[in-house]
């Protein structure tokens, strides 16, 4: 359950991400097109997917991330 209103939630997240897509503009474009990078966008959400994917496995292996 989020502790904020959705509103509330999509905002701050959208200005987090458009925060990363700005100040890594250069990266990002660099890896798109390559694999499953087909657009900016995607890099990123892709890029979360795998942050998260490695919290999960870090956390489910008993450490503490």
């Amino acid at each position: 359950m989020l502790s904020l209103e959705e509103r509330e939630a999509f905002k701050e997240m959208y200005l987090g991400f458009h925060f990363i897509a700005v100040t890594n503009k250069e990266q990002i474009q660099a890896r798109v097109g390559k694999g499953w990078n087909t657009s900016e966008t995607k890099t990123i959400d892709n890029a979360i997917v795998g942050y998260v994917l490695k919290e999960l496995r870090f956390n489910n292996n008993g450490q503490a991330s």
